[in-house]
């Protein structure tokens, strides 16, 4: 299940930025921001999922 919750995870955040052209120009103008973009959403949901896993909360 944990695994699925990480996933989900993931597409939500991808979801938080879809439709923003603003975003959107910004990312395609910078690749360097994608990889910082990429970077810290995937240390955000990794770090959700340590904690829960320390705090035994079932996903």
């Amino acid at each position: 299940m944990t695994a699925w919750a990480r996933i989900l995870l993931r597409y939500l955040v991808g979801a938080a930025f879809f439709g923003s052209t603003e975003i959107g120009r910004e990312l395609a103008a910078d690749p360097d921001l994608v990889e910082v973009v990429a970077v810290v959403i995937g240390l955000a949901v990794e770090g959700y999922y340590v904690i829960a896993k320390k705090r035994g909360w079932s996903l």
